[in-house]
């Protein structure tokens, strides 16, 4: 029954391979960013033509989540040179991709609150692999951005699959029993589906489908030790997540929880965690401040304590580290 409650809903959603679903200005970006002859003013210039697009890009460019050296990005140019032209690709089209996706989703769905889960996602992301997956945190920023592109598809081209689903979750069940009750698979799943279809980096394509891994992959990814995988990363980082912005939807891992998933994963002590948490809000209220995000919780700054630097947040993990 679920297989071919899959196919069915694969089968309703087949129309969604098209190009269609692309603004334009995301086709240009690809186009421009798939040609190797291409320079960074060519990319600078094809996400200028959406004064929006490139005003968003250019604040994430110079936020904590992408300039921790500090030096100002006053440019797109400028941009795509000290971050790097992958990293301003895919940035532009997460941040494109999203903005097609508000006003034409299930009533039900907060976009607001998606938008700011997802930005924190990105941060906490960042944060973390700076310190347990060095030299890769933008891409790291991207794949936690991106995590739940699934549940955008769902709620835009299935609104009625995702209001049952909701239903199902306020009834009880949990978010995974309730998808699969209703359309045969999980929203990691239809993430990663189309993000291959889209040709999204593997990276981001394999923190999609293993942000919720279950219990049995969990226990193996505790046996296996040696460093973690970018889904390992994102999964952690969206727990983290859920705790600097609590879901409207369903059931989240309590505080106490998260500490010892984070400690049995990843060897973060209760003292680290607080502070690597307490570091991460500050980093997403700013981000979200310069990006007109709207935070489904308004942080009280005189709450948070200076931000740390990696060098701290780094000694906090080898402090704990066995």
């Amino acid at each position: 029954m679920g297989f071919n409650r899959k196919k069915e809903f694969y089968e309703r959603l087949g129309n969604i391979e098209e190009i269609s679903v692309f603004s334009p200005v995301m086709i240009h970006i690809r186009e421009v960013a798939n040609n190797p002859r291409s320079s960074a003013t060519d990319l600078a210039n094809v996400i200028l033509r959406d004064h929006s697009l490139g005003t968003k890009v250019l604040k994430l460019a110079n936020s904590v989540a992408f300039n921790a050296g500090g030096k100002p990005v006053n440019t797109l140019t400028q941009a795509v040179v000290q971050v790097g032209f992958d990293e301003v690709k895919h940035l532009a089209l997460s941040v494109s991709l999203f903005e097609s996706f508000r006003g034409s989703v299930s009533d039900t769905f907060k976009f607001e609150y998606f938008w700011a889960h997802s930005l924190a996602v990105g941060i906490c992301a960042q944060r973390f692999a700076n310190v347990l997956w060095k030299g890769r945190t933008e891409e790291a920023f991207v794949a936690g951005f991106l995590h739940d592109l699934g549940k955008l598809i769902i709620t835009r081209y299935a609104p009625a699959d995702w209001d049952e689903i909701n239903d199902r979750v306020n009834r009880g069940f949990t978010t995974r029993q309730a998808e699969f009750q209703q359309i045969g698979t999980y929203h990691t799943d239809v993430g990663a589906h189309f993000a291959e279809r889209w040709k999204f980096p593997p990276h981001v394509i394999e923190a999609m489908r293993g942000h919720h891994p279950s219990n049995t992959e969990l226990k193996d990814r505790q046996v296996r030790g040696g460093p973690p995988t970018i889904a390992d990363i994102i999964y952690l980082a969206n727990l983290f997540g859920n705790l600097i912005f609590r879901s409207p939807l369903g059931r989240r891992k309590s505080h106490e929880e998260i500490i010892v998933e984070a400690s049995r994963l990843f060897n973060i002590s209760r003292v680290s965690f607080g502070k690597i948490l307490q570091s991460i809000r500050k980093a997403v209220y700013d981000t979200a401040e310069e990006l007109s995000v709207a935070l489904s919780k308004p942080l009280r700054l005189e709450d948070i304590p200076e931000e740390m630097s990696r060098e701290e947040i780094q000694a906090q993990f080898q402090q704990v580290q066995r």
